[in-house]
């Protein structure tokens, strides 16, 4: 390792670091109290159907919208389903399936959904386990990157709660590319890290969404 390289490397950590110190995250605003808080319901009507919790993290709203959707196709075919932040829910006995998401920042799922997934990993065991992300890699939705997204985000996340088994396999979406909404830090690392690989517009296929929906659906059962 180079001098040159070992001061760029440095320069860069202080710059990360007083990006943080000097700017607050937009993700504040999605701070929520403790306890379970639904954000939206629907098929109440739906008396015979399974009850599915969707609990989230997003830091821009994307996986918001995935989410959103996932829930209109579930009570569609005839499930009741709650959706939420995953910091607003601790108690999961009311419910007989769990779908979980998580949008991908700089390389990394949400720490809230990993928080939730060791803490509750003993009761999650013993109820059916959908998984999703969203992540830019997958603007591209090809075999290769497909893959990639399933070793990296995926595997690797479960190895580390080995008790949650989920059924089917992950959805695997993508979501938005927008420099303007994006806090100094991220902007910064996105670029270093992806040069112009990521470039901006909005790749959600919400079609690919509702098809994965469809297919987990009766293995939630």
């Amino acid at each position: 390792m180079t001098k040159q390289f070992s001061r760029s490397t440095f320069i860069a950590i202080l710059v990360i670091i007083a990006a943080l110190l000097l700017f607050p995250c937009p993700g504040s605003a999605w701070k929520t109290i403790p306890g379970n808080d639904i954000e939206k319901a629907c098929g109440q009507q739906n008396i015979e159907g399974k009850k599915i919790l969707i609990i989230y993290d997003t830091k821009y709203g994307a996986t918001r919208t995935i989410a959103d959707k996932i829930q209109e196709v579930l009570c569609g075919q005839g499930a009741q389903v709650d959706m939420s932040l995953v910091k607003r829910i601790q108690d999961l006995t009311a419910y007989d399936a769990v779908i979980i998401g998580s949008a991908i920042i700089n390389e990394q799922w949400r720490p809230d959904v990993l928080k939730f997934l060791k803490a509750q990993e003993d009761i999650l065991a013993t109820k059916p386990v959908a998984i999703f992300i969203v992540c830019g890699l997958l603007r591209e939705d090809s075999a290769e990157n497909r893959q990639t997204a399933q070793k990296y985000y995926i595997d690797r996340v479960l190895q580390k709660v080995p008790q949650v088994v989920p059924v089917g396999s992950a959805g695997l979406f993508a979501g938005v590319m927008d420099f303007s909404v994006l806090t100094p830090v991220d902007e910064f690392l996105i670029r270093a890290l992806f040069g112009g690989m990521l470039p901006e517009g909005d790749y959600r296929n919400f079609d690919k969404v509702t098809q994965w929906t469809n297919d987990i659906l009766p293995l939630l059962k």
